[in-house]
């Protein structure tokens, strides 16, 4: 098992280094000019000349591959660039967001647990129901409805409509709260985005558990439980769930990237202030080296979340072994 462990941290270098490459030739391709973030529309526009020393200033008149390695070598040290927007460091601006977008995606990855499994078990144990019926269509109209559709729907009527909750942001501008009152007010702020990101992951999830759980109801152990004159209850929690929960465990790794790049449109939706939002914005002004940092940070999740994957199908079943 260290053996196998290592190798996979190992594999995880050259995995990261080629993503960067494809992400680095990608956004430097792209057409657009990020030098335009720099031009003040309230004063005379610039020369070519101005316009051509910046480019010198900023390494873009550089050849690919000599812009790239600059990167790579400042990028292993910490320093993810300078934002052409903020003008501030790159992993600054992504230290400021990332907890917020992490906030975000545990909590609506939580919810994704809380409502998904049981749901998913409700539907296989009484399979070819009224109540198996209406989960199925709910659990495919959230797999077709785009995040961005549910997240305007919840605004319009939690907190246009009804008033009952806010709208926009992570904290009320209007007021100055401390302590518990102002954990209440980011948990206010917190609860539409967090249902909006986790609607599609709910209906995945619901029908991932439906159809595990319903091939270990078919074998053999299981009926050999029931001849034994177990408990519906007891085989069913302890025999058949449990096993029913492998293939959740791979979702689970996979929806950790969610934590990060999930929540790209939600969170500029919301105006949440995270890294999601951080990279629409970057996006919309060509400030190619917060693109950048995020797609490298995103990237690192996905990776992380797959080799966590691998690590809870051993904790789950200890039949595995990875050699």
């Amino acid at each position: 098992m260290t053996r196998y462990l290592l190798r996979r941290i190992v594999q995880m270098i050259p995995l990261l280094i080629g993503i960067s490459i494809l992400a680095f030739l990608i956004i430097r391709l792209a057409p657009g000019d990020p030098t335009v973030v720099y031009i003040d529309p309230n004063k005379p526009p610039p020369s070519a000349e101005d316009l051509a020393r910046l480019r010198a200033r900023l390494g873009m008149d550089d050849p690919l591959p000599v812009q790239y390695a600059h990167w790579l070598v400042n990028a292993v040290q910490g320093d993810l660039g300078f934002s052409l927007s903020g003008r501030r460091p790159v992993a600054a601006e992504i230290g400021e967001r990332l907890p917020n977008t992490l906030l975000l995606g545990l909590v609506s990855l939580l919810v994704t647990i809380v409502i998904s499994i049981p749901v998913g078990v409700l539907s296989a144990v009484y399979r070819y129901t009224l109540l198996d019926y209406a989960i199925t269509f709910l659990s495919f109209v959230g797999l077709s409805v785009p995040g961005f559709v549910v997240a305007l729907f919840l605004i319009q009527f939690f907190a246009v409509e009804m008033r009952w909750l806010p709208s926009t942001g992570m904290h009320d501008v209007r007021e100055q709260y401390s302590g518990l009152r102002a954990v209440l007010d980011v948990a206010e702020h917190l609860v539409l985005p967090a249902i909006a990101l986790s609607a599609a992951s709910i209906a995945r999830w619901a029908r991932y558990q439906r159809s595990s759980l319903l091939n270990v109801l078919t074998q053999d152990y299981i009926r050999t439980a029931r001849a034994k004159g177990a408990r519906e209850r007891r085989v069913l929690g302890l025999h058949a769930l449990r096993n029913a929960l492998l293939p959740m465990i791979t979702l689970g790794g996979l929806s950790i990237p969610q934590l990060v790049s999930g929540a790209f449109i939600i969170e500029y939706v919301f105006g949440w202030p995270g890294m999601g939002r951080l990279a629409v914005n970057a996006a919309l002004r060509r400030d190619y080296p917060v693109i950048m940092g995020v797609t490298m940070i995103s990237a690192i999740f996905i990776v992380l979340g797959n080799f966590l994957a691998d690590l809870a199908y051993h904790w789950a079943d200890p039949r595995i072994r990875y050699e």
